[in-house]
């Protein structure tokens, strides 16, 4: 059936069709039918200049809605939005960063950025940065989840960028109705200078069970990239099993759950360049994570790529 089928729809492209514009959606979130969210990023010139962007779905079409740009709208500023949910119609929220990604000695300055939708305008909510507020410092935000309206998590990476002192953290903030604090994680991996750890994305199948999925590993000598899962009961973070393929480059990118006993955990598992990299997903049952074997349309051959992203 046609209706069945998908197709087309038309959407505005600030950043315009010119040259060197990039309009970018990296998440979309339904309440119903006639009421959707996606944010992202626009680049309008050549100076480097991104700008967030968010689209609404009103049941007909999608319509730009004036979104924030803390970082400021010059060359070299940069805006970025790359989740968002929502507890109702009048209360939603998106998360992101904002900052300079390079400076003239080669380093980023990174801070979180959070908005939020009360039904009429986004608004920014300022929130802490713990991975500091200076040159060589970065705070990212890369998925946000709320169980209630007075119980969300919003989860990324912060650390330094510098590369005498490189270090990458979980960075998971809470909304407790009030405001954004910084949850405690773990941090699993190496410790110590080129140590990374980040949560890309987050799941809950209920408002005491929310599942954190990303990766851990080192940036130096060698890049390597280890599968990571984190739970949240409701009251604190604690690391999860899984398996881990062979190969230095295993990592989750997106997760979902359909109740407690029902999530997925979705990435990319294999070696770098020139390895081979295979589409990875992992299930939770209700009793512990696994692996599900997955299709890699482009083969098994070595240099062949297959994400799931």
């Amino acid at each position: 059936r046609s209706s069945d089928l998908w197709r087309n729809t038309a959407v505005p492209s600030p950043a315009g069709t010119g040259a060197g514009a990039i309009s970018e959606l990296f998440a979309v979130r339904c309440l119903d039918a006639a009421n959707c969210w996606t944010v992202g990023e626009d680049t309008r010139n050549d100076f480097g200049t991104t700008l967030t962007q968010a689209l609404h779905w009103n049941g007909r079409k999608w319509s730009q809605v004036h979104t924030l740009n803390p970082a400021g709208t010059k060359a070299n500023d940069n805006n970025e939005l790359f989740d968002v949910t929502c507890a109702s119609s009048a209360n939603c929220w998106s998360v992101g960063d904002f900052g300079s990604p390079f400076s003239t000695a080669g380093h980023q300055k990174l801070l979180n950025l959070v908005l939020h939708w009360n039904g009429k305008q986004w608004s920014r909510v300022r929130v802490v940065n713990p991975g500091g507020t200076t040159i060589a410092h970065v705070n990212s935000l890369f998925s946000v989840r709320c169980g209630s309206a007075t119980n969300c998590n919003a989860a990324g990476d912060d650390g330094t960028t510098r590369a005498s002192t490189y270090k990458m953290y979980n960075q998971v903030l809470h909304w407790n109705g009030k405001r954004w604090s910084k949850s405690t994680t773990p941090n699993p991996g190496p410790s110590g200078f080129g140590r990374t750890s980040q949560s890309d994305a987050l799941a809950c199948g209920s408002g005491t069970s929310c599942w954190g999925a990303g990766d851990y590993g080192s940036n130096f000598p060698s890049q390597v990239s280890k599968n990571e899962i984190l739970h949240w009961n409701g009251k604190k973070w604690t690391r999860s099993t899984v398996t881990n393929p062979a190969g230095d480059d295993n990592y989750f990118v997106g997760a979902t759950c359909q109740s407690t006993r029902d999530c997925w955990a979705v990435g990319t598992q294999g070696n770098g360049e020139p390895g081979t990299l295979r589409n990875e997903a992992a299930h939770w049952n209700g009793k512990r994570w696994a692996l599900v074997n997955t299709p890699n349309p482009f083969g098994p051959a070595t240099g062949a790529e297959n994400r799931s992203e």
